[in-house]
């Protein structure tokens, strides 16, 4: 509990005496480490905790403006409350003041939403670590959804290393990072318990879990870390286009850099000029092929030695997550990049064009 205080001086003793809130003073979970809690997740427990449910208390006591009630619900709760949107900043921060706990200013890392890294690389819907659910429920602590397991780029569990789930087990439904009756801890439509691990099924699925998809898990749960216990203003500008310029020096031959990152060079160039910022997918192609920290690209300045040497990225557009870096020629077919190769999505186009 981390109440707004005001100190009182009685002679020369100091007080400390809470101020009353309007909400109760509810902790956010895992602040400071890679499973800090969603926004969505924290409103929903504490809307829980006053025995209502989501949708009365967003319109009631959240946001009270019909027009933009059924924005923040379901599918669209992807966009607008998870990370670094202005909507997901006014509410953290109108709940820091009703609760009396500004920790909960920072649950949509306000200092990594000014890069424009996070929120466009979300899941539609959520996800979850079964093992996860099951430990915190044997030492009685509460369920919730850490940010992490929101973004696409993340396939696994950093702490168990399984695959998340994203359906029942039973019925394979899907639910919402935020929803009018809350997020529940068992199916609604068939019953089944959401902590349930089916290892016949992750063995199955484990032929598709590769060593990238723990390294996007470990690094983005670094970056969450480290994005909390930030300061925007102690960041200087610039960062990154020194560092992309540092490793267009250390490989020597650019055609190399392009070959190790399967980037294009008009995105290289774009973002050395400004007029474009990487998403989630592209930094953490970079940061596989030169071993650096995704904070590192644009917390400080990394030696051109740094670029030597790297390894070279996986090609499928899937791998790191939804692409960002798309050719137009290929968004022209209307196809989701991020679920067909770049080869298949090429064969096609020529096929189309040749009859």
């Amino acid at each position: 509990m981390n109440p707004i205080t005001l100190r009182l001086r009685s002679g020369l003793a100091i007080r400390e005496k809470p101020l009353c809130t309007r909400f109760f003073a509810l902790a956010p979970r895992g602040l400071g480490t890679g499973l800090q809690e969603s926004l969505p997740s924290y409103l929903d427990r504490l809307a829980r905790l006053h025995g209502v449910c989501n949708f009365a208390f967003l319109c009631h006591e959240i946001h009270p403006c019909d027009s933009y009630q059924s924005a923040f619900l379901g599918t669209r709760s992807r966009g607008m409350l998870l990370a670094g949107s202005g909507h997901a900043q006014q509410i953290a921060s109108l709940v820091a003041l009703s609760t009396g706990v500004s920790e909960v200013a920072s649950l949509v890392q306000p200092v990594l939403a000014q890069y424009g890294y996070l929120c466009h690389n979300t899941r539609p819907k959520a996800a979850w670590c079964p093992l996860c659910f099951s430990d915190w429920s044997h030492v009685r602590m509460p369920i919730y959804l850490p940010l992490l397991w929101a973004f696409t780029s993340v396939r696994c569990c950093p702490v168990h290393q399984i695959l998340l789930q994203e359906r029942c087990p039973g019925c394979s439904c899907q639910f919402d990072h935020y929803s009018a009756k809350g997020w529940p801890s068992a199916c609604q439509n068939c019953g089944r318990s959401l902590s349930e691990y089916d290892k016949a099924l992750d063995a199955n699925q484990h032929a598709h879990f590769a060593s990238h998809d723990q390294f996007c898990a470990s690094q983005l749960s670094d970056l969450l870390a480290w994005g909390a216990t930030s300061d925007q203003d102690g960041i200087p500008l610039g960062f990154f286009q020194k560092n992309i310029c540092s490793a267009m020096h250390g490989a020597r031959d650019r055609a190399k850099l392009y070959q190790l990152t399967h980037l294009r060079s008009e995105t290289l160039y774009a973002w050395l000029k400004g007029r474009s910022r990487p998403r989630l997918p592209a930094l953490l192609r970079l940061s596989y092929c030169f071993d650096v920290p995704l904070y590192h690209w644009f917390s400080r300045l990394n030696p051109e030695g740094t670029f030597i040497d790297g390894r070279e990225a996986p090609k499928g557009l899937s791998c790191f997550g939804y692409s960002s870096f798309t050719p137009l020629h290929i968004l022209k077919t209307r196809v989701h990049a991020s679920f067909t190769p770049l080869q298949i999505l090429e064969t096609r186009i020529h096929a189309s064009l040749s009859q």
